[in-house]
């Protein structure tokens, strides 16, 4: 790997610097850029500078910054597993310890880190103390040139969540929330867990190309740590290994592994990494008092937040009903069942919050600010804390986020939440009540979101005077399906032929004898309906691969569409896609990206972009005049496709054919605004944020 490619940090550069007690705000600007290096390929970063005593390594120059990285991302520090890493000969002895392999001598292949953990540590951290003179390199491979050498078949094969690594199955490929690939996979701890447990023998041909792949020493990166070196790894993105130490060997590293996800970091703005660096001169953590008195018992929501979701369950249960504290806590336990696995707590802890708490505001606005009111459903959406946000409650999926659309300081925003139609009506006059302006409808997935969309529909027969952002009735009409039947016949546009299979046992002649009716021939897409990310969407080639797809998503779905694939790949086999959003009636460009796999996503911009000087320039000329860019006959299709679908916000998703037609991946509101690659792109904050005020002035010319 060329290692031009790696990103490399001074400590000094990261660090509260000797003559201040705080830390600084380029110091913040460098973590941040820290974060994004290892959330990007090559997923590592070199680090200098650190000590070179051997000290207790929870006093290490890595303790602090890999706690101080933490500390941003509002993760604690008990969530760093740290150890001191030695040749230790009596190592080789213990058969029950999950780590002893790094304290024997020889050679470690490439692996993660924890894979036997049912969530292995995101983050994985080194410091070199002393140096081997004879050995010891550390080596890594990211996970785009793992994947490279892998079949489509293969990698479904890997995407089985069949091997054993812990005592629950686990697949070695899979995709994060973003759409990429992770990888878990550590041959020596597997192939003891299949000393008890065969594989099949098409899984065991997986791992062999898997093995192959990794041998590949041209995508190798190797380094001999020298001491004061550091190295953080994604470990869920990259390899790691070490080349033979002897049994003499000196080497002493020290380990940290962080169950905090970066992410976080990597996307806060610029105006809150300024909100935390004025926090640390107004306000310090007050010191623990001494001797005086136990810690006061956490409550339900901080158990929560500190990541103790069981005890969270048990507090909770503990306390009187109908007591204030548990209504209020109702939504969040809610969501902490349904993490843990636990739908049937959750659907009831649902209903009775809903039920208690239909409306809500939070805006400490006086009442002569406009009224607006957002509407969220829960029948399809996934009511669940995220891990990677302190265990805060988020609704996942089926909607659209006013995150960055909407300006809390301008309007009062009340929260609808639905639940059924009953509960929805009943709710009609407290709305009129209130002195609503705008009822802002966020239910984006017509496929996913249906019977909320209709319990909207009906509930706003009953509130007729107020005016509505993107009608339910409207939404409806926005299933893939349903575009592809509307929109293909519109002059320059190609949709793919898209068909809906529900299947009752994932079978494959089912599927097959629905393509033949529909004249669609592989290749095809296949994809869960209720999915508007890259989870579950698989290029399918022959009859074969779609077996393996219906084996491997036989407990993720009963309904699924399939597409007809077309190859777009330009000469140099780079694909690209292009989204627009319509806002009351105008398009404003959003991103014209480009990659060399066919499912792009946003996050892919650090795969080929951020090396291809001429794709930014492409993307800038998109930004600068869409209208020229796209040329006549797109703007035309895109014209007439606004006059079908008639929801005052949507978004495009397309390609630009040669001829000057568009083809179409995706038209709906289940679209994501947000602002994460702007400090890594910095061209596209001023076409995000023309965004975000065209949503902002709708909202205001729309209330009654």
């Amino acid at each position: 790997m060329d290692t031009l490619k790696v990103a490399s940090f001074a400590l000094a550069d990261l660090q509260v610097s000797s003559h201040s007690s705080h830390l600084g705000w380029r110091a913040l600007f460098n973590l941040r850029q820290l974060s994004a290096a290892i959330n990007q390929a090559p997923y590592f970063a070199l680090i200098k500078g650190a000590g070179t005593r051997d000290v207790d390594p929870k006093a290490s120059d890595l303790y602090k910054l890999v706690s101080q990285l933490n500390n941003i991302n509002d993760t604690p520090a008990r969530k760093l597993s740290v150890t001191r890493v030695a040749i230790n000969q009596s190592a080789a002895t213990v058969n029950d310890s999950v780590t002893r392999y790094s304290r024997q001598p020889g050679a470690l292949k490439l692996h993660t880190d924890s894979s036997y953990m049912a969530n292995p540590h995101p983050v994985l951290a080194f410091q070199c103390v002393v140096a081997d003179p004879n050995g010891g390199e550390t080596i890594l491979m990211a996970i785009d040139d793992i994947i490279a050498g892998i079949s489509d078949t293969n990698k479904a094969l890997l995407s089985a969540e069949v091997f054993p690594f812990a005592k629950t199955k686990s697949a070695i490929l899979a995709k994060d929330d973003y759409g990429a690939w992770n990888i878990r996979f550590y041959k020596t701890q597997l192939e003891q867990s299949l000393e008890n447990e065969a594989l099949e023998q098409k899984y065991l041909n997986a791992i062999s190309e898997l093995e192959a792949s990794i041998a590949n020493e041209k995508h190798h990166f190797r380094t001999t740590m020298q001491p004061g070196d550091m190295i953080l790894v994604n470990n869920l993105k990259a390899l790691h290994g070490r080349s033979n130490i002897e049994a003499e060997s000196p080497r002493v590293i020290y380990r940290i592994r962080s169950s905090a996800s970066l992410h976080q970091l990597m996307s806060k703005s610029a105006w809150q990494i300024m909100t935390y660096w004025l926090s640390q001169f107004v306000k310090d953590k007050a010191k623990s008092p001494i001797l005086l008195a136990p810690p006061p018992q956490l409550s339900t929501a901080q158990l929560v937040t500190s990541g103790k979701l069981a005890e969270a369950l048990e507090c909770f249960a503990s306390l009187p009903n109908n007591s204030k504290e548990k209504d209020e806590q109702q939504f969040l336990i809610a969501a902490v069942a349904r993490y843990l696995g636990d739908d049937v707590v959750a659907d009831k802890m649902l209903e009775q919050a809903i039920k208690q708490q239909p409306i809500s505001c939070n805006s400490r606005l006086a009442d002569n600010y406009p009224r607006f009111i957002k509407i969220r459903g829960f029948n399809g959406a996934q009511w669940i804390v995220n891990k990677h946000e302190k265990f805060s409650p988020r609704l996942k999926g089926g909607h659209f986020s006013l995150k960055f659309m909407f300006n809390a300081e301008k309007a009062k925003l009340y929260q609808h939440n639905i639940l059924d139609a009953e509960q929805a009506q009943a709710q009609a006059q407290t709305i009129k009540k209130l002195g609503i302006n705008l009822i802002i409808n966020t239910i984006a997935c017509a496929d996913r979101m249906a019977v909320d969309l209709t319990v909207l529909d009906k509930f706003q027969q009953l509130t007729p005077e107020i005016p509505v952002i993107n009608p339910p009735e409207k939404v409806l009409l926005t299933t893939r399906e349903q575009n592809y039947q509307r929109l293909n016949d519109i002059a320059n546009v190609v949709f793919p032929k898209t068909v809906k299979v529900l299947l009752e046992q994932q079978a494959r002649a089912q599927v097959l004898a629905t393509m033949s009716a529909a004249k669609v021939e592989f290749p095809i897409i296949m994809r869960p309906c209720i999915t508007h990310t890259g989870a579950g969407v698989e290029l399918i080639d022959n009859s074969e691969a779609l077996q393996l797809y219906l084996d491997k998503h036989q407990h993720r779905a009963s309904a699924f569409y399939i597409i007809q694939y077309y190859q777009l790949a330009n000469t140099t086999g780079v694909f690209n896609k292009i989204r627009t959003f319509c806002i009351d009636g105008k398009y404003y460009p959003v991103a014209c990206i480009f990659d060399n796999q066919w499912n792009i996503h946003s996050g892919d911009r650090y795969n080929y972009m951020a090396n291809c000087a001429e794709s930014q320039q492409t993307e800038q000329s998109y930004f600068a005049d869409m209208t020229t860019f796209l040329g006549d006959k797109a703007i035309k299709a895109l014209e007439r496709i606004r006059e079908i679908i008639e929801l005052d916000f949507f978004g495009v998703d397309f390609t630009l054919l040669p001829d000057g037609k568009i083809l179409i991946f995706e038209c709906n509101a289940a679209m994501r605004h947000n602002f994460d690659h702007v400090q890594n792109f910095p061209y596209t904050y001023q076409p995000l944020r023309n965004v975000s005020l065209a949503f902002e002035q709708m909202l205001h010319q729309r209330a009654r």
